[in-house]
């Protein structure tokens, strides 16, 4: 071969070799690329596999549930003649919690009208028993002061004192819907067997259209004697332009020494429907067989009718 025969070859085959490397790294790139993908995909993947475990939980945390409403509760308004240790035996509290409830309140200088809160992990539920009094519908009368007083009376027709005396007053409009409601209770601290305790409910409204309507929420019976029942002797009336008083004595028949006497005296016109009534503490408690003579006058919510009465008088047993 000559000289020039072989170089030739020589080039030939570097041609070959150099344009194969370029083939075989052209040829490598497309499966880098599929490896690389799909790791960027699977990333993707779990941000959103995430997102939805995470969204259902936030309700649970950002809407808690309200604490339900306590029922047991009751509102409780001093009346005359009331002692904080007479309102936690009428209720069956300790005289502790009831004043831990009301540490605003001074127990030396209880305020007739003023409110007070009877505590509830000690209390059962006010609603109403099974315990069946007659509760005679109220008549209702405009005042002075732009409101309504609605007065009825409710019966004891068991053979047992009951106690915690608890009523509910409506007011229902012409078109059936309630207007308002009120809850009361009554003025004696219990209704002897055959006895009658007088209710109101006093409504800030100048409705001209109603009727209205009394319910019994709650009766309890008397499991002991806390009160002594006192009986009146030797009335005497008096009436003038709508006042009515009753000065009387009263009588402690019991052998316990009571604390000062509630007395409660309820006006009554010719129908025996309820027009007025009132209740007032007397000024000293009775020993056993004394006597107490009183007052106590009323006013009357209807003019030139005849009226009668009834005068109730209880005293709780001394200590």
């Amino acid at each position: 071969m000559s000289y020039w025969g072989w170089r030739p070859l020589i080039f030939a085959m570097f041609i070959s070799v150099w344009v194969a490397g370029c083939s075989l790294t052209a040829e490598s790139a497309p499966t880098l690329s599929p490896t690389f993908t799909p790791q960027i995909t699977l990333t993707v993947r779990l941000r959103e596999h995430t997102t939805p475990s995470v969204t259902p939980q936030i309700p649970l945390t950002a809407t808690p549930q309200p604490d339900a409403p306590d029922e047991t509760t009751i509102s409780y308004t001093i009346r005359p003649a009331d002692t904080l240790l007479g309102i936690a035996l009428d209720f069956g509290v300790s005289i502790e919690s009831l004043q831990a409830a009301n540490g605003h309140i001074d127990p030396r200088n209880l305020q007739v009208g003023q409110q007070i809160v009877i505590p509830s992990e000690d209390t059962p539920p006010a609603v109403a028993t099974m315990i069946p009094l007659q509760v005679a519908q109220p008549v209702c009368y405009e005042t002075s002061t732009d409101s309504i007083v609605c007065m009825g009376q409710i019966y004891n027709t068991q053979k047992y004192t009951v106690r915690r005396v608890d009523i509910r007053v409506q007011l229902i409009g012409t078109d059936g819907l309630l207007l308002a409601e009120r809850d009361t209770i009554i003025d004696q601290n219990m209704i002897p067997p055959g006895g009658s305790a007088p209710y109101s409910a006093r409504f800030k409204a100048d409705w001209q259209n109603y009727t209205t309507t009394a319910s019994l929420r709650r009766a309890d019976m008397m499991p002991e004697i806390h009160f002594v029942p006192l009986v009146v002797e030797d009335e005497i009336i008096q009436q003038a332009d709508g006042r009515y008083s009753v000065s009387a004595t009263l009588y402690n028949p019991s052998s316990y020494t009571t604390e000062p006497p509630r007395l409660i005296l309820t006006l009554l016109d010719d129908s025996g429907q309820v027009v007025g009534y009132r209740a007032i503490g007397a000024s000293s408690g009775l020993d056993p067989d004394e006597r107490l003579v009183i007052q106590i006058e009323a006013i009357s919510q209807v003019r030139d009718v005849k009226l009668s009465h009834t005068l109730y008088a209880e005293a709780r047993l001394q200590g």
